[in-house]
């Protein structure tokens, strides 16, 4: 859970603050999708690449091509989680009853999902071309 203090403006709009926030989750999961196509295709070519004789130069630069790629592409996922959960608290405060507040009181203490997408999921990934790159020395 992310602790933000902050003072709400009521004069904010709920309804664009919800659009917003659904808007910000679409991006979110479209970049977590981004994420885990490109270290699926990196997985699948250093696979082939392993399958076969090929030169362990190639697949050291494949294995550290898609390590690169997790690091790069772990930032904005952290970018848009915190994003999302200062909006989410912007919405909380600005609707004080509701199906929202109901939804998130819910899975009050829980890791969310957000928060596992935008930094378990990119450091087992990481991790794992780290093993396979010690693997190929």
């Amino acid at each position: 859970m992310c602790k933000i203090e902050f003072e709400v403006d009521k004069t904010w709009d709920v309804n664009l603050t919800k659009e917003l926030l659904l808007h910000i989750d679409n991006l979110y999961h479209q970049r977590v999708n981004i994420f885990l196509v490109a270290e699926g295709i990196f997985l699948a070519a250093f696979a082939a690449l392993f399958a076969g004789q090929s030169d362990k130069f190639v697949k050291v630069v494949v294995c550290l091509a898609g390590l690169l790629s997790a690091l790069l592409l772990w930032y904005p996922l952290y970018r848009l989680e915190r994003g999302f959960c200062w909006l989410a608290h912007v919405f909380k405060k600005l609707e004080a009853t509701g199906l929202y507040i109901k939804y998130r009181d819910f899975g009050r203490g829980a890791p969310s999902s957000n928060r596992l997408m935008a930094h378990w999921l990119p450091i087992g990934v990481i991790i794992m071309w780290v093993v396979l790159f010690i693997h190929l020395l």
